[in-house]
């Protein structure tokens, strides 16, 4: 990359940390100019899915080889984001009909601002009945509730005011906060924790709000972009970033709340 950019030479650090790696890089970039290390920073996020050679999913490896799929039926990402989506139905006794809605609408609601970006991957308008028509990949997640393949890539150059102002820059996008949460494994035992919210994401927003000055999310941010890997993760993100109560963010997709 150095060469390309005619940047030898310089420090470069490879990230890898799932669905959380395009931020950790931007994290890494910003923390390395506020820390006053280094005057700007590139960070980077690249995704290059569709040379991998093959459909769906990898298999595990030798270590299970193919009995794998049969003592973990479910550990696919649709299967695995499915067990979210029936713990949040079950747990907030929410009809199946009316979820299913609402996930259709968030779908519906995302290929629709798709449909506005230039760069978006899919630029098609979906309804609402051919969302709920579509085939099911995993109980009660339909084609149009799971993320397409894509290759894509974006960047972002992070630095201070001052040096922004003196290459020319008049719109400045201020990091007035950024965190990042792991889990301690808290998700994995026995406790209170019911399987249909994410759990770091609920405590690691409200470090963010804390440190941003925001006391109240769902009246003081107007857009938000969001980790959408499945319609289900969309709808319990909500919750977890406190913008809507637990058990009501399906109501809230119902009423348009989240529209554009």
């Amino acid at each position: 990359m150095g060469v390309a950019l005619q940047l030898p030479h310089i420090g470069i650090t490879r990230v890898e940390n799932y669905c959380a790696t395009g931020t950790e890089a931007f994290r890494g970039a910003v923390y390395g100019v506020a820390s006053g290390a280094y005057d700007i920073c590139l960070a980077m996020g690249v995704e290059k899915l569709k040379d991998t050679g093959y459909g769906g999913l990898p298999n595990p490896g030798s270590g299970f080889g193919s009995l794998f799929w049969q003592w973990f039926p479910n550990a696919s990402a649709p299967g695995l984001f499915a067990q979210i989506a029936t713990a949040y139905a079950a747990n907030h006794r929410i009809a199946d009909q009316d979820l299913k809605r609402a996930l259709a609408h968030i779908s519906a609601k995302s290929h629709t601002n798709g449909a506005l970006n230039p760069k978006a991957h899919l630029r098609r308008p979906v309804t609402i009945d051919e969302i709920l028509a579509s085939p099911i990949i995993a109980y009660p997640l339909g084609l149009f509730d799971c993320c397409g393949v894509s290759d894509g890539a974006a960047c972002a150059v992070v630095t201070t005011p001052e040096i922004a102002r003196q290459l020319g820059q008049k719109e400045l996008v201020r990091v007035k906060s950024i965190q990042l949460s792991v889990s301690s494994g808290y998700e994995g035992t026995f406790n209170e924790w019911q399987g249909d919210n994410f759990y770091t994401a609920g405590k690691c927003s409200l470090a963010a709000y804390n440190e941003a000055g925001i006391a109240n999310p769902r009246e003081e941010i107007s857009m938000v972009e969001l980790h959408h890997c499945f319609s289900i993760t969309e709808l319990v993100t909500y919750e977890d970033l406190h913008l809507s109560e637990r058990g009501n963010a399906w109501r809230d997709v119902l009423d348009g709340f989240y529209d554009r």
